[in-house]
């Protein structure tokens, strides 16, 4: 197992050492020698041993799994989650109020119509002249199958005395698979591998404080680390076998570098690496400055070992924590200028700005509006798909009124004109900036940005259930759809078969196809239409864009 030198073994070392050399100076604590480079060293060199001590752990917990992943965990007194049993409650009913009372014992098993069943856990009661009782149920087997929708229950194992039906209103939560490998290790990194900067649930709790913030998501700063892959060139291009790890063209960040060790030579790149089990897809590259990294390599060798590092896209690096948050209170603040003729750039200092309320000119005492369509135009260094400035959206934000190029449909201001510039700025941001500033770990950089929403557009035709009109769905789609992707995190993957799942669970509908949905974070940035996975980045959160539905009917799709 790897160890690492505290700062008093450090200490103690640096003292033997000088003492070696003259034993006659003074090196007890609190004498300058001490205060002024033993302790502040000793100190450093720690934290460069800690820095080490985690790499080499995280580089030997790649290759570990199973058994030997638990045991190697325990040392750190971290366990493998098991699985846990769903819970949620049924209502047991009857068709007319009830003349006597009715009891549902506890133990009494109840299943979905595929078989999944559950068991009350306390005895449940029908009173006289009522007609249904509630039961809080546990799943019968642990996992995610008794995570079920609501509606979903409605059999008995055995008729009940006074009982005509039961069913879930609402779904069973809380079932989960025991952890797998590649999970029980995610989490071991967020908890002990966070160099310093404290755990997430720290930064997601302390935003959720602030009542205006709704979502939250730390882009976990993992010390960068190396994996070896073998790649197999069986063709003169790809695709390639043997890869365990591959990367994906349609994420872009600044932390990865690449070295090819049989060329000795370090390349770095602007790309993204996913961990991805399988054979490479075609699409799959690995630019280097070069070109191609597989350009080089002749068909049928396999020598090239791939050690490579990266961090997530929208890390700032080791040490840095990025809080992506949607939330807003917007603040209005006015702020005054000189305008200048050589300039034509004024940086709004509240940021980021959501909206320009106006900007007016004073004259000689007396003040006019100037006409924001002719005049000038907000600003904001927004991220991009090349390029994810560190300061995005947050305090930092280079937003700023520019003043368009004169001309015959631009009046700007004349030289040495005072202006004033209102506008509304998100205040949640300066204020959970304010308090991490305060309460966070000791020499952690921590940055917090607004996030991004990105519209969900859906189009899709459903088969209704009898008893609901076609004019009747619309308002409850959109609502209960956008109930259910507010409910996602940032960087979802959301599978159209997921949005139709969720579709088909809603009691009024029979059946659901997705026709189409729009593309979202596209390389060329414009709008595509197909049947596909909506893929969002670590500060992309998902909303309700629109919501077409171009076929509703009953019984068929005819």
């Amino acid at each position: 197992m790897p160890d690492f030198k505290t700062a008093t073994k450090i200490q103690n070392e640096i003292v033997d050492a000088i003492l070696d050399i003259d034993s006659t100076l003074a090196v007890e604590e609190g004498q300058p020698l001490r205060r002024i480079i033993i302790d502040p060293i000793s100190q450093v060199l720690e934290s460069a041993y800690q820095q080490d001590y985690r790499t080499r752990l995280l580089q030997s917990l790649i290759y570990i799994t199973g058994e030997a992943l638990d045991l190697f965990m325990a040392n750190f007194g971290f366990t493998r989650k098991g699985e846990q049993r769903a819970t949620g409650y049924v209502n047991f009913s009857r068709e007319t109020s009830a003349s006597m009372t009715y009891y549902i014992p506890a133990g009494t098993k109840v299943s979905t119509s595929d078989g999944v069943e559950f068991v009350t856990v306390q005895q449940g009661v029908i009173a006289v002249g009522e007609t249904s009782t509630e039961v809080p149920i546990m799943a019968m087997e642990a996992g995610t199958s008794g995570n079920v929708a609501a509606n979903a229950i409605c059999m008995m194992s055995s008729a009940i005395i006074g009982i005509q039906s039961v069913t879930n209103a609402f779904a069973t939560t809380g079932g989960e698979d025991k952890e797998t490998d590649e999970e029980v290790k995610k989490r071991f990194r967020i908890e002990l591998f966070r160099n310093i900067c404290g755990s997430s649930s720290y930064y997601i709790s302390t935003a959720l404080g602030n009542t205006n913030i709704s979502l939250v998501n730390v882009v976990e700063a993992y010390l960068p680390f190396s994996e070896l892959v073998e790649f197999e060139l069986i063709s003169e291009s790809p695709p390639i076998s043997g890869a365990e790890l591959v990367h994906d063209n349609a994420y872009n960040g600044t932390n990865t570098s690449i070295y090819v060790e049989s060329q000795s030579r370090d390349e770095f790149y602007s790309e993204w690496e996913l961990m991805d089990d399988g054979r490479m897809a075609n699409n799959y590259l690995v630019p280097i400055s070069g070109g191609d990294l597989f350009s080089s390599i002749t068909a049928g060798n396999k020598y090239y070992w791939v050690s490579y590092e990266y961090t997530p896209m929208c890390s700032r690096g080791v040490g840095k924590v990025d809080v992506f948050v949607i939330g807003d209170d917007e603040q209005e603040v006015s702020q005054t200028f000189l305008f200048n003729d050589s300039e034509n750039e004024y940086r709004l200092l509240k940021t980021p700005v959501k909206t320009i309320k106006s900007v007016k000119g004073i004259v000689a005492g007396e003040s006019y509006t100037f006409v924001e369509e002719r005049d000038y135009v907000l600003e904001q260094e927004l991220p991009t798909s090349d390029d994810y400035p560190d300061t995005a959206k947050s305090i930092f934000s280079q937003d700023k009124i520019v003043w368009q190029t004169p001309g015959d449909s631009t009046v700007n201001p004349d030289d040495q004109t005072q202006f004033t510039v209102t506008y509304t700025y998100n205040d949640a941001i300066w204020q959970l900036q304010k308090v991490y500033q305060y309460s966070k770990p000791v020499g952690v950089d921590v940055l917090v940005h607004e996030g991004t929403k990105v519209d969900l557009n859906i189009s899709m035709k459903v088969m209704l259930a009898g008893d609901k009109t076609a004019s009747d769905v619309d308002s409850e789609f959109d609502a209960e759809l956008e109930k259910w992707i507010d409910s996602l995190p940032f960087g979802a993957i959301i599978q159209f078969s997921d949005i139709e799942q969720y579709i088909r669970s809603l009691v009024y509908v029979d059946a659901v196809e997705i026709i189409q949905i729009i593309a979202v974070n596209n390389d060329t940035g414009e709008s595509q239409t197909f049947t596909s996975d909506f893929i969002l980045r670590e500060h992309e959160a998902p909303v309700l864009g629109t919501l077409t539905i171009q076929q509703k009917s009953y019984t068929s799709w005819s």
